[in-house]
């Protein structure tokens, strides 16, 4: 029996051998199916018989090939899957890692076997590289080594999580794109569980309290919190004190997994509670809460410490050093009625605390008898008011005390305690003297305005006095005489009317001079029985204004013009006739560009004739393109003229404003938000910008693309100046051909605008929506290099290349299709395009099939496609069909096949060899039984078996073996050849007699040299450090003639050797045949070297055996040495703590493997100010790598008052060994070690030159003195604000602050504290200066306070009331409102209390005051408060509008003392006032009606309405009366109305009234006239207007026509009531009119048969009968018809 394919089945029985005897008897045939560890299913082969005779059988019918053989069709099942095998090499159950690197390993191996030439590539990777990572990623396995393990190495991660074990996958899987073989493409992948063991602990460290005291000053401790692990969620803790002795900042802190590790700082401030309670103890807790369950609700140990108090017990009474002066009138040094002192506690009690207040009531009274303080206004200042009595007599100055009582408060800390009293002196103010009031401010002028003022006695005399009043210049002023006549007025005033004021009267005398304001004085003198009165003068000054003045009115003085073209007027004008003409100049330089004059002169003249006629002066605005805003500017006025009053005259400038019209905005084409389209072949959009204003400066406009991928801009930005603001600038926007089919996408461009000018930087940036339109077109490209493809049957192949056209969005799969003829396979059988790799040429071979026969040359079609795809485009592209041929290689042939080459037998064969075999086969299938002979040329020395083999047509591709046998001779003859000749015989044509190659053999001689080794080099032989071996075995091929000595040598002894047995190795001729086992191990060497290869040879040599001592080594084994061990270097400890005061810490480094050459280590402090090194620097030696080195990290004194500060260290390597090389192409340097440096300084702020400190309020006399810091600040500047904390801001302090840094923290600075003025006589003040609280922005300042410093600020000020009219304003009020005078009143000096000063017309029938903008009134107050007093008040002088014809009048507004109750040095301070205020009038006669066109009545009723009233109130009734000229059309009512002073202004409705005629005399026209009867001279003057009215007809022409019945119904015996026609007219005609009557039919008759209407009768109706008419025949009812004819008149209508 014979197997066609002995690769998937072989026979295992014998031969059968039928004889004579047994031929009846079947035999078995056992055929084994053979498992070739291959996935290629169920293969089907045949198993044939070959019948031979045996030597000496002669039947002739059992020979082949005439006996007929039949073959059996068998199936090898396959048993082979495409599985990976992963296996767990931990001993325990659970393969674990760990988080501080522990590994695991596994293996992985494939349950069957590739093909030949292909390979499996599996990818192995972890499912959570958080928790561990694989190594290597990637396995590779062929045919050759499938089925040999290898192993991942599987690394835990550390994750700074508290997680627990955590369990991940190590997942192998097959890397499809370069795996070759087929049948593991769709294997499913593996996985195996692993456990990663935590090390990490939730908790929260709280850091130790340096101090554990805070005080209630503001001391501070601080701390912090730091997470020990890393959370999986926020960790929100809450911060709380047990009580509110401290605040805790902050009150919650959120510590994140991002900053876990960072220590967040917490400051624990002590709170003042005012309450002296003493020191008081305090704990501050945590809370934490957590999504992380770890660190939700974990306990945080509380901090504790003590708030030291800083509050004592106390009544603090300001004033009590000096006594409080009362004065019975306010006078210098004494400065107010009513004194005033302050009581508050010092600190809060815990009750409250009364106290009883008495004073000596004759001299002094209290605002309060009791004060009491709650412990919630403990610290409120209660004020106490000490008013004086007045007793009006002269009884000097008198002492006296408040008393406080002893304090009551259950309290028992206040309860008792005494306060200090006040002291009190009441100032006498009864001194004898005459009071006039006002005694200053006085005016008349010389249109005989009147002055008074009240006189009264100062004091209450001891019997009458009489004052005398005359003026010391009569000629200017004169005292009202008493009716007795005279210039001499006397008053008396008696001990019971002391205090009764009594008024003087002052007049102004004309002296027609123009001498302007003259002063003089109302001396009065005193007679009387009271010797202190009778030495008593006063005198009185008063001033006589002149009336005639000169000025100049300019109005108004603020003009507004704009740059669109929008001008501005003001006028000028004289006040008062001039001597010689005025020539005023208008400059207008100052305008530059922002104004002009336009055409108009710059100079305007006025004459004696037209000095109050306005020149009006038009100013027009300049226009410049540039958005500059609005520009201001002055245009100044100048006079000449040779009048001396006039020329030079001052004027007001006119202020100016020039209103920019140019708006800053941009010019887009297109407009901003308008959708772009640009298409990616090449296409391109303009965006043409520009700007609608000149900037003044560069104006800069940005441009950006969403996504720059799918589109461009040709420029980023453009700019703008002034110069080029409105040329438009282009931006290209330009598509990006990407290649990709991803359709048309969407692009925005956004802007944005930069310039240092507002206006530009507010504006919105324009945006546009772009259209990217896609050019690209889903393809696929197929390159056939000679349009059509050749394969062979011997498995000739071709290329075919594949390639997208264009990028698609989705993965693109292209198969290949091949040809149902079988005449070709593939590979790949399907292609993967993807985004990324769609430009990639993919290669498809297509490789001929050989199908054994000889059919010829065979076309074929391999279709490449059609596509699919998510991506639509892409999908279903389709196919390319590519032509080939496939070239037969079939040929009639024998195929002969030695197992050896060359073809050799040996004359013994050695054991464990097999013979050589000769393969034998057909390289084509014949037509008919080929038979192939073997004969031998020397028999001697081999032979053939057997000598023949036969092929049929089916099993010609079934090879046969013929055995060679090698002839022993017993010659050491060497090797000799011999042929095996060969002969072949069939019917097929084409095998008969073809030649055959015959075989050259060489038959070995059986006694040859030779060293065998197992497995034979070069194969690989791998070894590890950790211990793992490797063997191999050495035998000799024959027995040697002496002994042989064998020398396995490496070529790195560093790295590994033999070691067993014992080197040399001597074989002795009697175990020649002996195997020696050779044990080859690695050398661990402690150096991080990685794996290391090196060759083992072994050396032959033999002094005994020539042959063998020439033998040459065999090829040597390649060794692997795998290394065991990893570069590292360890730190200990990786955190601690240094100290300013030499405080260190001892650093051990080790190295983790012996390094192959000497490491530097170098130790780097992060901030060397805080720690140092030593020794910096250290070497360590290969020899000593496993001895650790030490150094010191010893704490750094900087001076700096920093607190505790994080630094690190920092370990670096360098060395020749890369491994310990920290640096490019080296390893990472080691984590550094976190060290915190603990401070020695302590924050304090210093103070020098601080004694005797005194500055004056002039800014003259500055004090200086210096601070400087206690130590060095760090984490940036310190800032200590230096403030006045004075009650009244006395000084100024330069700069406000000082800053200190680490460079200049002890270089004194100085304070220089400059007087400040405070505007207020209140004499010299102490100041006092604080420094601090310091900012210090988490720094050791933060909060720090210096010392306080007081000085002295000596007082410059004096009181004062000023009263000024508006700069160049003429003394001039209007009645119509258009000029009123602006008086600004303001103070001298702040007062210490309000300050009120009022002021009153003389004549409010002419003028009012009005006060800040309030209404106006006779008389008004302006008040000036303390805070507010430099702002001058405006006392508003208005006009009153009479309603009088009177001509201009002249009046003045007086000022009455000033008077303030707490402020004695403006309390009755004399305060002028303004005279010679002329108001001019504006009201004449006159009378309105409105309207006096356009009035229409009508006859229906219609009215028309008017209403009138008078300009100006009458001196006495005026009566207007008013007359219809047309009564018949329209009336008036009423009549006549009367106007008087009292109701001139009101408006009175005249109603008309339409009057009906009856007449058709359409629209009529008519008047209404007014007559006006009055005694007042300019009403009467007055001619009135006559009014239009028109009257609208009511009236129609018409008849109208009315039936007693219809149809109209008479019988003709009249029995029935007669039928009636009733004919009316609509309205009176103007003549007769006749309306005829007729009938159509003798049936009936009409009477009248006409009617007529007259002018005076036209409204009485006709009434026409209609009767029947008797025919005498029966003729039945006969219809007729009234017919009612044209009316006839002589009026037309």
């Amino acid at each position: 029996p014979m197997s066609s394919n002995p690769l998937e089945g072989r026979i295992v029985s014998l031969p059968m051998i039928f004889t004579a005897a047994n031929w009846r008897t079947a035999q078995k045939v056992t055929v084994r199916g053979v498992d070739d560890d291959v996935v290629d299913g169920d293969v089907a082969y045949q198993v044939t018989l070959s019948v031979t005779l045996v030597a000496g059988a002669d039947d002739a019918g059992y020979a082949e090939p005439a006996l007929p053989v039949e073959s059996a069709l068998l199936k090898n099942v396959d048993n082979d899957l495409p599985e990976i095998v992963i296996t767990s090499m931990s001993s325990s159950r659970q393969p674990t890692t760990t988080e501080k690197g522990g590994q695991t390993m596994m293996q992985v191996s494939l349950a069957s076997s590739p093909a030949r030439h292909n390979r499996v590539v599996l990818s192995a990777a972890s499912d959570d590289p958080t928790e561990g990572t694989v190594s290597p990623a990637s396995l590779t396995y062929t045919s050759e080594d499938w089925s040999e393990p290898l192993a991942l190495l599987v690394t835990g991660k550390d994750d700074d999580v508290v997680d627990g074990p955590v369990t991940y996958h190590v997942k192998v899987s097959v890397d499809t794109a370069a795996t070759t073989e087929l049948s593991f493409l769709a294997a499913d992948g593996v996985s195996e569980s692993v456990v990663n063991d935590d090390d990490d602990v939730a908790s929260i460290t709280v850091e130790a309290l340096r101090s554990s005291e805070t005080t209630e000053s503001g001391g501070m401790v601080r701390t912090s919190l730091v997470l020990t692990s890393k959370p999986t969620g926020d960790v929100v803790v809450q911060l709380k004190a047990n009580n509110a002795e401290v605040n805790v900042n902050p009150m919650s802190m959120m510590l994140r997994p991002a900053t876990w590790s960072v220590p967040q700082e917490v400051t624990i401030t002590g709170r003042d509670d005012d309450v002296a309670d003493g020191d008081m103890g305090w704990v501050v807790s945590f809370a934490a809460t957590s999504t992380d369950a770890a660190y939700n609700a974990i306990v945080v140990p509380a901090v504790s410490g003590m708030n030291r108090d800083d509050d004592v017990v106390g009544v603090k009474v300001t004033p009590t050093a000096t006594p409080v002066l009362l004065a019975e009138a306010a006078g210098p040094g004494v400065p107010q009625h009513t004194a005033s002192f302050t009581v508050v506690l010092s600190s809060e009690p815990t009750a409250d605390v009364v106290i009883d207040l008495s004073s000596d009531s004759t001299e002094g009274t209290l605002s309060t008898t009791q004060l009491v303080f709650a412990p919630t206004s403990w610290s409120t200042l209660q004020r106490v008011d000490v008013t004086v009595v007045n007793d009006d007599e002269a009884d000097g100055d008198v002492n006296f005390a408040v008393a406080l009582a002893p304090v009551k408060s259950s309290d028992v800390a206040y309860d008792a305690f005494d306060p200090d009293d006040v002291a009190c002196r009441t100032v006498d103010d009864d001194v004898p003297g005459i009071k006039a009031t006002p005694a200053t401010g006085l005016f008349t002028n010389e249109d005989g305005l009147m002055a008074t003022f009240d006189v009264e006695l100062t004091s209450k005399p001891s019997s009458d006095v009489v004052v005398t009043f005359q003026s010391d210049t009569p000629t200017e002023g004169y005292v009202m005489p008493p009716p007795g006549g005279g210039t001499v007025l006397a008053l008396t005033f008696t001990p019971a009317d002391w205090k009764v004021s009594q008024v003087v009267e002052v007049f102004g005398e004309d002296d027609s001079v123009a001498d302007g304001p003259i002063p003089y004085s109302i001396v009065g003198t005193v007679v009387s029985g009271d010797v202190q009165y009778s030495s008593v003068t006063t005198s009185v000054p008063l001033t006589n204004n002149d009336n005639d003045q000169v000025g100049v009115t300019v109005s108004p003085t603020t003009v507004l013009t704009k740059e669109d073209g929008t001008n501005g007027t003001f006028f000028i004008s004289l006040n008062s006739e001039p001597e010689a003409d005025v020539t005023v100049t208008v400059d207008i330089s100052a305008a530059g560009e922002e104004g002009n004059l336009g055409t108009a002169g710059a100079t305007v003249v006025f004459t004696a004739q037209d000095f109050a006629t306005p020149r009006f002066i038009v100013v027009y605005g300049g226009d410049d393109v540039v958005v500059d805003g609005d520009k201001s500017y002055v245009i100044g006025l100048s006079a000449e003229s040779s009048d001396a009053n006039y020329n030079g005259i001052a004027m007001p400038d006119v202020d100016v404003t020039n209103e920019d019209d140019d708006v800053a905005g941009l010019d887009l084409m297109p407009a901003a938000g308008s959708p772009l389209t640009v298409e990616e072949a090449g296409g391109t959009a303009a965006i043409l910008i520009a700007l609608t204003a000149a900037p003044m400066n560069e104006v800069k406009v940005e441009f950006m693309v969403s996504d720059g991928e799918q589109a461009e801009l040709s420029a980023a930005s453009v700019e703008f100046d002034g110069t080029n603001w409105n040329v438009p600038q282009m931006v290209v926007l330009s598509a990006v051909n990407d290649k990709t089919v991803d359709g048309d996408l969407a692009v925005s461009i956004t802007s944005s605008i930069m310039s240092t000018e507002q206006a530009f930087q507010t504006l919105s940036p324009p945006g546009f929506d772009v259209t990217v339109v896609d050019d690209d077109v889903a393809g696929f490209a197929v390159d056939t290099p000679m349009g059509s493809v050749t394969t062979t049957e011997a498995g000739g192949d071709a290329e075919v290349t594949v390639v997208l056209k264009t990028a698609p969005l989705e993965n693109v799969i292209v198969p290949v299709i091949l040809p149902a003829n079988g005449e070709v396979a593939a590979a790949p059988l399907s292609l993967l395009f993807t985004a990324d790799t769609w430009e990639t040429v993919q290669t498809v071979r297509i490789r001929g099939e050989d199908d054994a026969i000889k059919d010829g040359d065979v076309m074929y079609v391999v279709s490449i496609g059609p596509t699919t795809s998510d991506q639509a485009e892409f999908d279903s592209l389709p196919a390319v069909e590519i032509q080939g041929t496939n070239i037969d290689d079939d040929i009639a042939g024998v195929s002969i096949t030695p197992s050896a080459t060359p073809p050799a037998t040996w004359e013994a064969l050695p054991a464990g060899m097999a013979a050589t075999t000769l393969e034998v086969v057909l390289t084509s299938q014949p037509t008919a039984p080929v038979t192939v002979g073997f004969a031998s040329d020397t028999a001697t020395e081999g032979v053939a078996d057997p000598d023949e083999v036969v092929f049929g047509m089916t099993d010609w591709n079934v090879a046969k073996a013929v055995t060679l046998r090698g002839e022993d001779d017993d010659v050491a003859d060497g090797e000799q050849t011999y042929t095996v000749v060969t002969a072949v015989a069939s019917a097929d044509g084409g095998y008969d007699m073809i030649d055959a190659e015959d075989v050259v053999v060489v038959n070995h001689d059986d006694d040859a040299l030779g060293l065998t080794l197992s497995p034979m080099p070069p194969a690989a032989l791998e070894v590890k450090e950790d211990g793992q071996e490797a063997t191999f075995q050495v035998q000799l091929s024959s027995r040697p003639q002496g002994d042989v000595t064998l020398t396995v040598t490496s070529s790195d002894a560093g790295q590994g050797g033999a070691t067993d047995p014992a080197m040399p190795i001597i074989i002795e001729p009697a175990a020649w045949d002996m195997s020696v086992a050779v044990t080859v191990t690695a050398v661990d060497d402690a150096v991080a070297d990685g794996d290391s290869v090196f060759d083992l040879r072994v050396e032959i040599e033999s002094q005994g055996d020539p042959g063998y001592d020439a033998l040459s080594s065999p090829a040597p084994y390649v060794v692997t040495a795998l290394d065991n061990d990893v570069a590292g270097v360890s730190v200990a400890p990786l955190m601690g703590e240094t100290n300013e005061d030499g405080g260190d810490v001892v650093l051990t480094v080790a190295l983790e493997s012996k390094p192959k050459a000497p490491v530097t280590l170098t130790f780097m402090p992060s901030d060397p100010s805080e720690g140092s090194v030593s020794p910096v620097t250290t070497i360590i030696d290969p020899a000593d790598w496993s001895l650790p080195v030490e150094a010191t990290v010893t704490g750094k004194d900087d001076a700096l008052a920093d607190g505790k500060v994080v630094y690190t260290v920092s370990v670096n390597m360098e060395s020749a060994d890369l491994s310990y090389h920290t640096g490019t192409g080296g390893s990472a340097m080691p984590d550094p070690v976190a060290l915190t440096n603990n401070d020695n300084d302590a924050a304090a702020i210093v103070l020098t030159d601080t004694a005797t400190l005194v500055t004056d309020e002039a800014g003259t006399l500055a004090a200086t003195y210096h601070i400087t810091l206690g130590a060095e600040p760090t984490g940036g500047s310190v800032r200590i604000p230096v403030l006045c904390n004075s009650a009244e801001a006395e000084v100024e302090i330069a700069g406000g602050e000082v800053v200190f840094t680490a460079a200049n923290w002890d270089t004194p600075q100085a304070i220089r504290v400059t007087g400040k003025d405070d505007d207020v006589q209140d004499g010299d003040k102490t100041w006092v200066v604080s420094h601090g609280p310091a900012v210090h922005p988490g720094g050791a300042y933060d909060g720090v306070s210096g010392d306080d410093v007081e000085g002295t600020n000596t007082d410059n000020d004096a009181a004062g009331v000023r009263v000024t009219p508006a700069a160049g304003a003429a003394l001039e009020t209007t009645e119509d409102g258009t000029a009123s005078l602006d008086v600004e009143v303001s103070l001298t000096s702040r007062p210490t209390g309000a300050v009120t000063v009022s002021f009153v017309s003389t004549n409010p029938y002419e003028g009012m005051v009005a006060m800040q903008g309030g209404a106006a009134k006779v008389a008004g107050e302006v008040v000036f408060l303390p805070d507010q007093w430099r702002l001058a008040k405006t006392v508003v002088v208005t006009g009153v509008d009479d309603r009088v014809q009177d001509g201009d009048q002249v009046y003045a507004v007086l000022a009455g003392p000033a008077a303030s109750d707490t402020d004695v040095h403006y309390q009755g301070l004399v305060v002028d006032g303004v005279d010679g205020i002329t108001n001019k009038d504006d009201d004449e006669a006159g009378i309105v009606v409105d309207p006096v066109v356009g009035l229409v009545t009508s006859e229906d009723g219609g009215s028309a309405t008017f209403t009138v009233k008078l300009l100006s109130s009458p001196g006495s009734a005026v009566a207007v009366s008013f007359v219809s000229d047309a009564p018949d059309e329209g009336g008036v009512q009423p009549m006549q109305i009367v106007f008087s002073a009292m109701n001139f202004d009101e408006l009175q409705t005249v109603q008309i009234l339409g009057a009906d005629d009856d007449d058709v005399d359409g629209t009529q026209p008519y008047t209404v006239s007014l007559t006006i009867d009055t005694v007042d001279v300019p009403y009467a003057a007055l001619t009135l207007p006559t009014l239009a009215v028109e009257n609208t007809d009511d009236d129609t022409a018409g008849v109208s026509i009315e039936v007693s019945a219809a149809p109209l119904r008479v019988d003709e015996a009249d029995t029935t009531p007669a039928a009636t026609i009733t004919i009316a007219l609509s309205a009176r005609p103007s003549a007769d009119v006749t309306v005829p009557m007729s009938v159509n039919s003798p049936e009936a008759a009409v009477q009248p048969e006409a009617v007529t209407f007259t002018r005076d009768l036209w409204d009485q109706p006709a009434v026409v009968v209609v009767t029947g008419a008797p025919d005498n025949t029966v003729d039945g009812d006969q219809p007729f018809k009234v017919t009612v004819g044209a009316a006839q008149s002589a009026d037309a209508d």
